[in-house]
């Protein structure tokens, strides 16, 4: 891990602008440059900025990007978050920090060194519980009153450690406390310390601090005024037994305040202001005994054994419960971990916030709750927010008792059902942990809590994953939990999900509505069954049209997509490409299930929605046997099988041996057979396919080359499209795929929106005659045609020598290198004889690669269709039953079936021994005969 510092410019007081590739920057305001390192504690680095910009403290949000992007801001909200930020920046000197908040920066009276006289003041010898050199060191504290100013000594056994400096205030800490004269205190203390015989009192008149049993223990101290003035500090002990071996720890500090009517009570957390593990000072107030047995008489229904575990709770822990009643917000088991909990609005949305109310689900004794559900539920959020874990001993419809998942924590809880109230009350609540946090490493939560959880993630972002839903739940709660609870947990959502599946087909009618309304001219054809269900959805954008018959080449790619739901729908598409090889959805069709029929009904829709008078061609996988189809319903039509699926198909039927070049060298033998122009082309590389496996070669025959070798296929060149034209909707179904149906569509044709949107908006910046892609390749192929040399052979047939001999035809726009007719650009061979004949390059160029020509494919924009899921049921609640779509019948997949098949077809068993079937060489009876 890095130690050197990284240089922070702090901006605020500007805004940010988004610039057309969706970077931002950010203006205006004013920087502030901070260096820190990885020891730079989150909390004064906030303090500091909220000081130096005059900011609220509470208010301040911190923000920051990862190098290299600067689309996307990233949140600082706690310790780990800076230290993240500052790894991320390890390489970097700098890093911009970007903060807002509320003007205004409110000095807190805990750090306030107002009114000295009627503070505590630490020197700068900082006093520490340790293991060794424990002494008594005195702490004065001035108790300020009418009459007369008193100090009381306070011993504390401590030990001397280096002065503890800190960046912010001076080791001189002045802490406000305001003292209430209640004669009744003091009786109230003296009553507690004396409650139970043989007990020894937590308040002494040398007030010697003495741990006891791993639980809390505190010193308190007497004053000849009737006020009562406690030093307070928590302290934890390893060795129970044995005095000998004390390991004293302190925890947090706090400061509890009371005012002078004797009104409720407060916690604050001295670590938030840059002070940690230091005395604090408590004002005693006259608060009501929590865990006693005598004030819940209706408690008799709960078990011997739990009866057993509150008489274990003695007198020293219950005046701990005492104190520790009204701060429910303040518990916190590891010493270690900040406490910066504020009672603020948890509707803020922030995650935070919704954890910090959790921790006042559990407030004490008294609480009710309307079913031992509910409390189930508030005691599970109570554990989260609080970071400890807990097992439920009892677990009954009308009683429920928790205990500490460690043996030997006293924190226990006990509630059941009060049917006079007709409540279910907490009777018995023991606060207080001694396990250190410990719990909360073995902490399990609750199955119910869990799902409710990942259904709160997949309704903000249905196309989360697993492991993205797992990290944010142990960002969030700090909560580790596997991959395979996190799987059983997202199926257990969707399970509840599955009404809002099936209730989404209804809105098809509506859905469709909107998308004619959105887009007029644009063709949308819905099919239902008799029994309603739902059959097919054909839908073509105009503008998709327009574009596909004006600016690009009549070549139509036909695939077919899993749409990836529930009931197994299919998504056949037909796309074009554009002068940038980009994917142009010309129409597509969402179908029940994958069929000749289906794939008919589909090209008898396109035909309908794309009438055009050239001659189209289709290119298809091979296996879907779509020639027929596409033959007599497109007259002068031509259909080729696609490249990427035949080298698929090609590559997996290959089967050895192999000769010569080996098997590697059949797929560059396969794809320029296809890309060759002439016929002798096409037979030498075959033939090579031929010396190096018979097989391959015979295969190569047998699939019809007439459909996919440029030499005999006599459509629009297709042979240079190597890549799956399909996928690019593959991976938007992958984002969209644990949505409904008509969520699913919406995203979908979203997606084609903006894909339309943003051509359109991005082919305004090109200036060239090309399109940028083609403009690049051109001018390397220029450069290339500079080196080689040219021989006439006749008017419009040259020979080109670039170490070996190409021939080039000017008529007919060919070369022997296939980089010509295919692509639509010259070849470096064919610019070479245009500049020695004094053309111009660009004349014999395709018209489908030119600027131009982009524009006018996406020359109009789609509409969008947002629609609202919420506002569609309403519009369609109106509806008639008799217009309500029902969801398809569940159809298995062809692949299972086919397993299953295979499954109980079942195989024979043949021994390796004799040869045998129906037996292995294990249970072979071959030698026992041989021996007889």
């Amino acid at each position: 891990m890095g130690k050197g510092k990284l240089i922070l410019i702090c901006q605020s007081g500007g805004k940010f602008l988004k610039d057309d590739d969706g970077t931002m920057t950010y203006t205006g305001g004013e920087a502030e440059a901070i260096d820190i390192n990885h020891e730079t504690s989150f909390d004064d680095f906030k303090l500091k900025m909220a000081k130096l910009l005059n900011l609220d403290y509470s208010s301040l949000s911190l923000k920051y990007f990862l190098p290299g992007n600067r689309r996307t801001l990233i949140t600082m909200k706690q310790e780990k978050d800076m230290k993240r930020m500052y790894d991320f920046h390890l390489s970097s000197v700098t890093a911009e920090v970007f903060i807002t908040g509320q003007e205004g920066f409110k000095s807190e009276p805990v750090v306030s060194p107002a009114n000295r006289s009627n503070n505590i003041a630490v020197g700068t010898e900082t006093t520490d519980v340790g293991y060794e050199n424990v002494a008594n060191v005195p702490i004065q504290v001035a108790t300020e009153t009418p009459e007369e100013n008193s100090l009381v000594d306070v011993h504390l056994r401590t030990r001397k450690v280096a002065p503890r400096i800190t960046s912010e205030y001076s080791d001189l800490i002045d802490i406000p406390v305001t003292i209430s004269d209640n004669p009744a205190l003091a009786a109230k203390s003296t009553s507690r310390k004396s409650k139970k015989k043989g007990k020894k009192s937590l308040v002494s008149n040398n007030s010697k601090l003495t741990p006891k049993s791993s639980k809390e223990s505190f010193i308190g101290t007497k004053s000849s005024s009737p006020m009562s003035l406690s030093v307070v500090c928590g302290v934890t002990t390893s060795s129970p037994k044995s005095a000998s071996k004390r390991r004293c720890v302190m925890e947090e500090p706090s400061i509890l305040l009371q005012d002078e009517n004797g009104g409720d009570t407060r916690r604050r957390s001295l670590r938030n202001r840059g002070e940690i593990r230091k005395p604090v000072i408590e004002t005693d107030d006259d608060d009501e005994y929590v865990n006693s047995g005598e004030d819940n008489a209706d408690d008799g229904d709960e078990d011997d054994a739990d009866d057993a575990d509150d008489d274990d709770v003695d007198d020293d822990k219950d005046y701990v419960q005492d104190i520790e009643t009204y701060y429910p917000e303040t518990e916190d088991l590891d010493s270690e971990r900040e406490v910066n909990y504020s009672i603020s609005d948890a509707n803020d949305g922030s995650v935070e916030s919704l954890v910090a109310s959790w921790k006042r689900c559990i407030t004490g004794v008294g609480q009710g709750f309307e079913s031992v559900v509910e409390f189930r539920d508030a005691l599970q959020k109570y554990a989260v927010a609080c970071r400890f874990g807990y097992r439920l001993r009892k677990n009954e419809s009308n009683r429920a008792c928790g205990v500490c998942l460690v043996g030997g924590c006293p924190w226990k809880i006990y509630a059941s059902w009060v049917p006079s109230e007709s409540v279910f009350r907490i009777k018995k609540f023991n606060r207080r942990h001694t396990c250190a946090g410990e719990s909360w490493k073995s902490a399990h939560p609750k199955k119910n809590w869990v799902v409710s959880i990942i259904k709160e993630r997949l309704q903000e972002n249905p196309n989360q994953k697993t492991k993205n839903i797992a990290e944010s739940i142990f960002q969030d709660f700090g909560i580790e939990l596997s991959y395979c609870t996190i799987r059983r947990g997202i199926d257990e959502a969707k399970g509840g999900l599955n009404t809002s599946f099936k209730e989404s087909y209804k809105h098809l009618p509506h859905f469709v509505n909107k998308v004619i309304e959105t887009n007029p001219g644009s063709m949308v054809d819905l099919v239902v069954g008799e029994d309603r269900r739902f059959q097919r959805l054909f839908l073509s954008f105009k503008s998709c049209i327009q574009g596909f018959q004006t600016g690009c080449r009549p070549l139509l790619f036909l695939d077919a997509i899993p749409f990836k739901s529930r009931y197994h729908e299919v998504l056949l598409i037909a796309s074009a490409l554009d002068g940038d090889d980009g994917v142009l959805p010309v129409a597509f069709a969402l179908v029940d299930m994958e069929t000749d029929e289906t794939w008919r009904w589909f090209l008898e829709q396109l035909k309908v929605a794309v009438p055009s008078l050239r001659a189209l061609t289709f290119v298809s996988d091979r296996e879907k046997g779509l020639e027929t189809s596409v033959l007599e319903i497109f007259e002068n039509a031509h259909h080729g099988y696609s490249i990427h699926y035949l080298m698929e198909d090609f590559m997996r039927s290959l089967r050895g041996p192999f000769l010569g070049d080996g098997k590697p060298s059949l797929s560059y033998y396969l794809l320029a057979a296809a890309r060759a122009d002439r016929l002798d082309g096409f037979k030498v590389y075959t033939e090579q396919i031929k010396r190096v496996s018979p097989r391959a070669y015979d295969w190569v025959m047998q699939i019809e080359p007439k459909h996919w070798a440029s030499a005999l296929f006599q459509g629009e060149p297709y042979s240079h499209i190597t890549s799956d034209v399909g996928e690019i909707y593959s991976k938007w179904i992958e984002e969209i795929q644990e949505t409904s149906i008509v969520q699913k569509l919406i995203a979908f044709l979203s997606k084609i929106v903006e894909l339309v949107n943003s051509s359109q908006v991005k082919s305004k910046e090109w200036f060239s005659q090309l399109v940028p892609s083609k403009e690049e390749n051109l001018v390397e192929e220029c450069k290339k045609a500079n080196m080689l040399k040219v021989f006439f052979c006749s008017d419009t047939l040259f020979e080109v020598h670039d170490g070996s001999v190409q021939l080039v035809d000017v008529r007919n726009q060919t070369c022997s290198c296939f980089g010509w007719k295919p692509t639509g650009l010259p070849c470096q061979h064919a610019i070479a004889v245009l500049n020695t004949k004094g053309r111009n390059v660009y004349d014999y160029c395709s018209n489908f690669l030119t600027v131009e020509s982009y524009r006018s494919t996406y020359s109009e924009p789609l509409g969008t269709v947002a629609i609202e899921l919420a506002l569609m049921e309403n519009e369609g609640s109106n509806k008639e039953e008799d217009e309500q779509v029902l969801p398809p019948l569940f159809s298995r997949v062809q692949g299972v079936e086919k397993r299953i098949k295979d499954r109980k077809r079942g195989r024979s068993v043949c021994c390796t021994k004799c040869g045998g079937v129906g037996h292995n060489k294990a249970t072979c009876k071959e030698d026992l005969t041989i021996s007889s």
